[in-house]
């Protein structure tokens, strides 16, 4: 039984090392991970990303159009997206305004 667990450890030390090698390429290809929040609402903002960054005021980005189905409070998402030179909105002052290229659900 020693063996056979010892085996799967690899496996998953493998798998674990494949996925984060994937990741890594995803962030060289341009992707970067967020979460989608409503936290700004109240303020006239639609929803947002949180990018993953140690300082969350760089990272919050107001995307120009998110999809319906990425409206969902606390999802993680990663996305492609470039700023953007379009007027921020007068009722939402928060974060950077860009334009979500591709976005997919984690």
């Amino acid at each position: 039984m020693t063996l056979v667990s010892c085996g799967n450890k690899e496996k998953v030390a493998q798998t674990d090392m494949q996925k984060a090698t994937e990741e890594a390429q995803q962030l060289e290809d341009g992707w970067v991970k967020a979460t989608v929040t409503g936290e700004y609402a109240s303020e006239g903002c639609n929803f947002m990303l949180q990018m993953d960054v140690t300082d969350a005021s760089l990272g919050l980005l107001n995307p120009a159009s998110l999809d319906e189905k990425y409206q969902k409070d606390g999802m993680r998402v990663k996305i492609k997206y470039q700023r953007t030179r379009m007027q921020q909105p007068s009722d939402c002052t928060k974060g950077i305004l860009v334009i979500v290229n591709d976005i997919e659900k984690l």
